[in-house]
């Protein structure tokens, strides 16, 4: 194999084209919507290897590991606590790394491309718009390359998948001491195919598409850099355990909850109708397995459900990360056990639902969004919770 763009799948990391020697790749959608490398010029591709030895896809799977701290977050600022997903970990940690000197490379949403991306942060106001989760699948080119810098301290927070792949381009760059690798607990990526959907939908009623929350707990969910700035107070609409739903602001209009018809997007993407093929076949990071120093989360024990504004997890997984949450400032931290921390989360690969090729089908094609849930995945979704009641009957 002389390169990655010879794999028939992978991860759609990215971290490849950091690794290139020469800058000849980038990464296309598929015709699922999943990013996959592109090689630019491939007369100059040398097979030096190099992509192909950061490769996480291709590596061995990394061994369980038992955290060596656990910790309950709640940020202590309230309004960054709404504006998180759930208790604002991710920007309290961020205040930290930016406080030793760090860059912090997070995801924002890109309105004018459409899709979410790795950026560079080098102050807490830059690092705003990555505040609250972004369930698409990042595009990571132009920040990764970050790394081409031989003296840069920077802390870098994705998916499982893209951070084991960098840590093997930070060990091959012998670049550990001035990175912090940081994950969180993944669902799986959904394809851009769905956005893309969705979107067409959605900007009949709003406009084009300015800004995106995917977790609302405020009316300034979307906007979340801004009311920081500002100094805003924002104002709850929705407990934590309810913030499953989309806000977009659009020029003409802005749309939340049952108005943005959330339901259309989390149906397939939470029920797993439309995830990388990775997700289902090759994900080995679930639990705590894991190449990254911090793995962040939500807290989904029962004790949480209290909580109106949201509770996260933070788990230190080597000595690095243990030391960071000990730097950790601004925020309350409560000891946490590894059970509670992994509580809720997924533990294996996600699993193919009875019509998901059938639902890629149709992305593909170009089928209304709600012609797709309202003739496939609502069906489906209903004869499955009959088939679980039915067993539920039968068993008892």
């Amino acid at each position: 194999m002389r390169n990655v763009t010879e794999l028939t799948c992978c991860y759609g990391c990215g971290v490849c084209t950091a690794a290139c020697p020469h800058a000849l790749l980038d990464l296309v959608h598929d015709r699922d919507g999943f990013y996959r490398p592109r090689m630019l010029h491939p007369d100059r591709c040398t097979a030096c290897g190099q992509c192909l030895r950061v490769c996480a896809f291709l590596a061995e799977d990394p061994p369980a590991v038992e955290p060596l701290a656990c910790r309950a977050v709640r940020h202590a600022d309230p309004a960054v606590r709404l504006l998180a997903s759930s208790g604002g970990a991710a920007p309290a940690l961020a205040e930290a790394l930016f406080r030793q000197g760090y860059a912090v490379c997070g995801v924002r949403y890109d309105a004018a491309a459409r899709r979410a991306g790795h950026v560079v942060a080098r102050r807490p106001a830059e690092f705003a718009a990555c505040t609250g989760s972004k369930y698409l699948q990042s595009y990571t080119v132009d920040a990764f390359a970050v790394l081409r810098n031989a003296s840069a301290k920077v802390a870098f927070v994705g998916t499982p998948c893209q951070i084991a792949s960098l840590r093997r381009l930070v060990a091959l760059r012998r670049a550990e001491e001035r990175t912090v690798l940081v994950d969180f607990f993944c669902h799986g990526v959904p394809s851009a195919l769905l956005w893309e959907s969705y979107v067409r939908r959605m900007e009949h009623r709003c406009g084009t598409i300015r800004r995106v929350a995917w977790r609302s707990k405020c009316r300034e969910a979307a906007e979340a850099a801004e009311t920081l700035a500002r100094g805003l107070r924002p104002v709850q609409t929705a407990s934590w355990s309810d913030s499953y739903r989309m806000t977009l602001v659009g020029d003409r209009a802005t749309l939340s909850g049952r108005a943005a018809d959330s339901r259309l997007f989390y149906d397939l993407f939470l029920g797993d109708y439309c995830l990388g093929r990775a997700c289902y076949e090759r994900c080995p990071y679930r639990g705590f397995r894991s190449a990254a120093d911090l793995r962040l989360g939500d807290l989904w024990a029962a004790a949480s459900y209290g909580e109106r504004e949201g509770v996260s997890t933070l788990s230190a997984l080597t000595p690095r990360g243990e030391q960071l949450v000990g730097a950790l400032g601004n925020c309350e931290l409560d000891p946490l056990s590894p059970d509670d921390a992994r509580a809720g989360q997924m533990m294996c690969n996600a699993r193919r639902p009875r019509m998901a090729r059938a639902v890629m089908a149709a992305l593909r094609a170009g089928l209304p969004l709600g012609a797709i849930h309202l003739l496939l995945v609502r069906p489906d979704r209903l004869l499955g919770s009959l088939f679980r009641r039915i067993t539920r009957l039968i068993e008892s």
